[in-house]
């Protein structure tokens, strides 16, 4: 599926390609896993290195425990039992994390979001509208929780958690032109 952006019809005249005026969000496979890409300027994904953050779900296989979260290493966070969510005061305030924490947080409807810059403070809030307004700021100096689901929902968080790839793509791409910093 082509999500670009494309000026004028889908094909020009003559039979010839529209202009692109702007790319997809990812990174181009052939790019990273062959060095190089035979598209050149006209490939649809950008050229960038590929940037990868581990994650390690411990206690997810456990029916009686909290499922604890850990991204390249560090601690980053504990989803309970009781509903809440539990944030590491030491997760690093780097763009890596922050990726990968987004990616995590889609199993409990959660997702962090920055103000002035990756390394300044971080909020948790809900992803859908529809279950309450929620804003909380993740501490630096101690653990922040905030109530995320039900209790008897976690059988289906732990579902979801489960699915969740242990290889987490963060590769920072640039923003298509005109569509801001």
């Amino acid at each position: 599926m082509d999500t670009g952006v494309w000026e004028g019809a889908r094909w020009g005249g003559a039979g010839l390609p529209a202009r692109r005026t702007g790319y997809r969000r990812g990174v181009c496979r052939h790019y990273n896993e062959a060095g190089g890409c035979q598209r050149g300027d006209h490939c649809l994904y950008h050229h960038v290195p590929e940037q990868v953050a581990q994650a390690q779900y411990m206690g997810v296989d456990d029916e009686q425990s909290d499922i604890h979260v850990d991204i390249d290493g560090a601690s980053a966070l504990t989803i309970r039992r009781d509903g809440t969510v539990q944030f590491s005061h030491s997760i690093p305030r780097v763009w890596e994390h922050f990726r990968a924490l987004n990616i995590v947080l889609r199993a409990v409807d959660l997702r962090v979001r920055y103000k002035q810059g990756v390394q300044g403070d971080w909020t948790v809030e809900r992803n859908s509208a529809g279950r309450g307004a929620m804003k909380t700021l993740i501490a630096l100096e101690s653990c922040t929780s905030v109530l995320a689901f039900e209790s008897t929902d976690f059988g289906a968080v732990r579902e979801r958690v489960r699915a969740l790839p242990t290889r987490i793509q963060v590769t920072r791409v640039p923003n298509a032109p005109g569509k801001g910093a």
